[in-house]
């Protein structure tokens, strides 16, 4: 009897060792956290930094089986050089699989080391510092108005999905193609207008850096605004020298923080002002979780210069 009660109790002790090693090796192999069951049923949980992270996010895991993606900043934030992490966001970073974060330098609140995090991962990692836009030399990081660059960063968020994540491998290289092909017709439309324009322009955001370098635009030069914003007299100055060293006087600007001075230069340098939209999320017309959000607002942005410059 002993006997018969020590070998159940070893075969099941052999059974237990097998579930675990099993269960282990569908951890490992599957990307399943402890807890999932053998369907893979637990969240992969995404936490991207702001909008334009979250557009690439939402786009990439599209039918993806048991993801979650969470915006950490809200679309009216802008951009996040002085965002403060909420106790909402702090738990969704402590919760989340992954932090993927746009980089350059957008992110100031990463530099909190008290801030548990998940894993963060910088999609600008993969972009040459030779491409990056160097301001009084500090790194430009709003390197998302670059289409090309923007195509940089979502690949380097696929590659590390399907590293992380593969149960949903075939999605998202899916996923990766057909929004990288939109991304890429947007280009070719960028590429023709550059063709045709031989423009100069004073921009009102760093984020218009990049725009206007794709499309073949020179930014003679750049006043940064946003709300605290405080516009020197000698800044004035150089705004209107260069306004009016231009045959045609144009400006770039964002709408919510560039308007009042806009309006200033258009009055005491005869400027046009084209207001664009820097796609930080910030007065996106459109719904914020429209997956072709950032494609809609910059094709709006080209049509606007093409309309007022080339009459197209």
């Amino acid at each position: 009897m002993k006997k018969n009660k020590a070998l159940f109790i070893i075969v099941m002790l052999l059974a237990l060792s097998v579930g675990f090693l099993g269960s282990s090796w569908l951890i490992r192999s599957y990307g399943l956290k402890e807890g999932a069951d053998g369907e893979g049923n637990h969240d992969f949980k995404i936490a991207a930094s702001f909008w334009p992270v979250y557009i690439s996010a939402i786009n990439l895991t599209e039918g993806a089986r048991n993801v979650t993606v969470t915006d950490i900043a809200p679309a009216s934030a802008g951009c996040l050089h002085d965002y403060q992490l909420t106790p909402g966001n702090m738990k969704t970073l402590k919760n989340s699989d992954v932090f993927y974060v746009n980089g350059g330098g957008i992110e100031s609140f990463l530099k909190d080391k008290g801030v548990r995090m998940a894993e963060t991962v910088d999609l600008s990692a993969d972009i040459k510092k030779s491409e990056m836009i160097r301001d009084e030399n500090e790194t430009n990081g709003h390197f998302w108005m670059s289409v090309r660059l923007y195509r940089k960063s979502l690949l380097t968020m696929k590659n590390d999905l399907v590293k992380r994540n593969p149960v949903n491998k075939d999605i998202y290289e899916k996923n990766y193609r057909t929004y990288d092909r939109k991304l890429e017709e947007l280009s070719q439309e960028e590429e023709s207008l550059a063709k045709e324009s031989g423009i100069e322009a004073v921009t009102f955001h760093e984020a218009f850096g990049y725009f206007t370098r794709d499309l073949g635009i020179e930014n003679v030069y750049t006043l940064d605004l946003d709300e605290e914003r405080q516009v020197s007299a000698g800044e004035v100055r150089d705004v209107l020298r260069e306004l009016k060293t231009m045959k045609k006087p144009l400006i770039f600007a964002e709408r919510t923080y560039g308007s009042a001075f806009g309006r200033r230069m258009e009055k005491e340098a005869g400027a046009s002002v084209l207001y664009l939209d820097p796609l930080t999320g910030i007065g996106h017309e459109s719904d914020p979780d429209d997956p072709d959000g950032y494609i809609d607002g910059m094709r709006k942005n080209i049509k606007m210069i093409k309309e007022s410059l080339i009459g197209g």
